[in-house]
């Protein structure tokens, strides 16, 4: 699903104004309309809608009064001017509206629901008087807070705040989605968000180039790769895991069990002898390359690449001189590679090798091995990495946060799937050892895009019976079984 800039929600609207002569009327009523029911499903108690001078403004005047006419409600309107059509209709119904600010704080700590329409997605300059005490005294509240389309003060392109903003419980975005409430601040302040359609066809949607996705269930289950009835273990990939160390073999065996979970043929795993034992104890369906112990590039040199269709490397493998050996001789070679974790440590001073590849390079970094590798602009994050996967075109970057973001070739999708119950280590050890099981079964972006989504899908999932305090990286692994059954046998 499209998740868009302001400036492309504007093309959007425009566009169906010029098609189907969509008004600014019939837009107010649709969203307004959409608000009414989305409250009249909340329990009953005092409602306050908070109103600014723009069309967010206008669409909650409007919901109100639909609100007051359809229940019995006890319901409320702050406003800060009165020079709208919208205000005079809502005096029309008998809607109590509050312009004495000293009133407004009253209402604000009274109510148990209140409407945040004070701003909207265009949002462009900083929260001004009497807004910014508004946002002040709403998140002072203890009133349940719903925001429509954006909180107020959310810069809705790049997730940042616009001096203050309204933390909501719930979000009803309309239409479509915008980029910022993805992005950390937003993403901590929009609550439960909810995507409201109001009717713009999907033929004005479609005429305006987004480059920036949301992850769908549908998408990504049809993004899942296929297996077939006519195949062997080789049709399935065959992947050189290079990852563990002393104390930490089991990175090593999340990443390898979850590499074979998802679907992975053949997995070799390649490490010290501590950490290959641990292996074949544990895991019986892999096979083992112990190194030579203190010159893994001897071990290395002994390989033929070409008995392999994947590489993976990195977690658990240390950061010594002996793991930049290794990445520039995985960098150096012909195959599609995924690197994590300690792999990704020295990779800053290996990119031209990532530039100069012909089979595509998955990294995962976190955000300060992001910042390790490249500049890191919380503020613009969007579009560093836009830019980063253009100028290094079979670079797929995963870039892990509390909406993992996946990059590739100019182009953004967002993960909406996975909850705090991830923040556990291994959980990003068994994160990639999914991304080698389904990338090795398909190369190309969209089965890292699915790998992601399972991976936390299988969190959320944990959390529907489970505590999200509770969840190991070994659990995990059991819970993506359960996914991959949902999403390839259709039950939900």
């Amino acid at each position: 699903m499209k998740t868009v800039t302001a400036r492309q929600m504007h093309e959007i609207e425009s566009a169906e104004f010029d098609l189907h002569h969509f008004s600014d009327d019939v837009f107010i009523s649709a969203a307004a309309r959409q608000l009414k029911e989305r409250i009249n499903e909340l329990p009953q108690g005092k409602v306050l809608f908070l109103c600014g001078n723009n069309r967010n403004g206008d669409c909650g005047l409007l919901a109100a009064s639909l609100l007051l006419r359809d229940s019995d409600r006890k319901i409320k309107a702050a406003v800060s001017e009165n020079d709208s059509v919208y205000h005079e209709h809502a005096a029309g119904q008998n809607l109590e509206i509050l312009r004495v600010q000293r009133l407004i704080r009253q209402a604000v700590s009274d109510a148990d629901i209140i409407v945040d329409c004070i701003y909207g997605y265009d949002l462009d300059e900083e929260v001004s008087y009497p807004y910014s005490y508004w946002i002040e005294w709403v998140n002072a509240a203890r009133a349940y807070v719903v925001s429509l389309d954006v909180p107020s003060g959310l810069n809705s392109d790049n997730g940042s705040v616009m001096g203050s903003c309204v933390k909501a419980d719930e979000t009803l975005a309309i239409q479509l989605p915008k980029i910022g409430c993805y992005l950390y601040p937003g993403s901590s302040l929009c609550g439960d968000l909810k995507i409201e359609d109001i009717g713009i066809s999907s033929e004005a949607i479609s005429e305006t180039e987004t480059d920036c996705n949301i992850t769908t269930y549908e998408e990504m289950k049809a993004a899942l790769p296929s297996r077939f009835k006519h195949s062997h273990k080789g049709t399935y990939g065959k992947v050189l895991l290079i990852a563990g160390s002393s104390g930490k073999s089991g990175a090593c065996l999340l990443s390898a069990r979850a590499l074979m979970k998802s679907g992975a043929g053949l997995l070799t795993v390649m490490s010290e002898r501590d950490v290959t034992d641990v292996v074949k104890n544990n895991l019986f369906e892999a096979m083992t390359l112990t190194v030579n112990e203190g010159n893994i590039e001897s071990s290395l040199n002994g390989i033929n690449f070409k008995d392999y269709t994947l590489i993976v490397m990195g977690p658990g493998l240390g950061r010594s001189l002996q793991t930049e050996i290794v990445l520039k001789k995985v960098l150096g070679s012909d195959l599609p590679v995924v690197i994590d974790a300690d792999g990704l440590y020295y990779l800053k001073n290996n990119l031209e090798m990532v530039r100069n590849r012909k089979a595509l390079t998955v990294i995962t970094p976190h955000i300060v091995e992001y910042q390790r590798i490249f500049e890191y602009r919380e503020n613009a994050v969007i579009d560093d990495l836009r830019r980063i996967s253009l100028e290094y075109p079979n670079l797929i970057t995963v870039l892990k946060s509390e909406h993992t973001i996946i990059a590739h070739d100019g182009k953004i999708c967002i993960n909406v799937t996975g909850n705090n119950a991830l923040a556990k280590g291994g959980s990003g050890d068994v994160l990639c050892g999914v991304i080698g099981g389904l990338f090795a079964q398909r190369n190309d972006v969209s089965a890292v895009e699915a790998a992601v989504y399972v991976h936390s899908l299988a969190a959320d999932r944990w959390c529907d019976v489970h505590s999200s305090y509770s969840l190991l990286a070994s659990d995990l692994i059991e819970m993506i079984d359960s996914v991959l059954f949902e999403m390839t046998r259709g039950k939900k």
